[in-house]
């Protein structure tokens, strides 16, 4: 009776020919995980290797006992044998799947082949509730020329997002609200600019910034006898609540974005006026300020 590796392995191949199969593909599956490897997927060639560990251990272990004479050893070793390669082939094929095609997603994220799916996040009521939600906010900031500009009302963020780092991939250290004034913007590289808001401090992308002189909007189209002047609103669409109103003649309105409703087609512009209002107001009852 040999204790041989090799002459185990040529009792189970001569008991079970699907070992050969099983050899064979870990052949395949050993030079794919060292190509994959080199493309930077570091994790999925470690689990093909550990997964081939474990399967040659086992059908190591169970074809020993093909060599005993106790017949009914014998047989309860075949089939150990056959579920271990059963249960090899079948680990390689969803690893190839999942590396490949990404199903099952699950393993594909385990091995690092795809992203784990974000949670979806709640969809943003049209109208904002709460004090809070419709009141002018500034960064506090007496030198700050700069606005936040160009946040969608859905935003997922709620707002605009500090990097520690001008890269999209860095963790965020914070949030400013959509609506705020008096942001102090430093250097900018490419695409993102420093920023402050208060205490916040870190990167962010320059679309999301603007000149608040730039952005200064007076009032147009409305009666000069209305006594109900402009309305604000708690949301871009007509549905939303009035929170205030501006006079026919105002000036120094901040526009921060102006969209499109989602219920209509009607455009909608998000502004701040004065230092306590905020909310929106239909686009055609902005015009440029001289």
């Amino acid at each position: 009776m040999s204790f041989s590796p090799i002459e185990i392995l040529n009792t189970a191949r001569r008991a079970v020919p699907a070992v050969d199969f099983a050899l064979g593909v870990a052949g395949v599956a050993a030079a794919a995980s060292i190509v994959i490897s080199f493309n930077g997927n570091g994790r999925t060639p470690v689990i093909i290797f550990g997964g081939m560990l474990v399967a040659m251990v086992l059908l190591l272990v169970f074809s020993r006992l093909l060599q005993l004479e106790n017949q009914a050893l014998v047989m309860a070793a075949v089939v150990l044998v056959w579920s271990t390669v059963l249960f090899f082939v079948t680990f390689l094929l969803l690893t190839a799947s999942a590396f490949v095609f990404h199903t099952p997603h699950d393993w594909a994220v385990f091995i690092g082949a795809a992203e784990a799916q974000a949670e979806p996040k709640a969809e943003q009521p049209i109208c904002l509730r709460g004090v809070g939600q419709v009141m002018a906010f500034s960064c506090g900031h007496g030198d700050g020329i700069h606005i936040v500009a160009n946040v969608r009302w859905n935003d997922s963020d709620l707002g605009l997002t500090v990097r520690k780092t001008p890269t999209i991939d860095d963790i965020s250290v914070g949030i400013i609200p959509p609506n705020a004034t008096h942001l102090l913007v430093g250097t900018c590289e490419d695409e993102w600019c420093r920023v402050q808001c208060g205490g916040l401090k870190g990167w962010s992308r320059a679309r999301f910034l603007a000149l608040e002189s730039n952005a200064f909007r007076k009032v147009t189209n409305v009666p000069q006898n209305d006594p109900q002047g402009l309305p604000i609103l708690n949301g871009p669409d007509g549905s939303c609540d009035t929170i205030g109103s501006l006079a026919y003649n105002g000036r120094n309105v901040i526009t921060h974005i102006c969209e499109r409703s989602p219920n209509n087609s009607s455009n909608w512009c998000r502004i701040t006026y004065g230092v306590r209002m905020s909310g929106w107001v239909k686009r055609e009852n902005l015009d440029e300020q001289d």
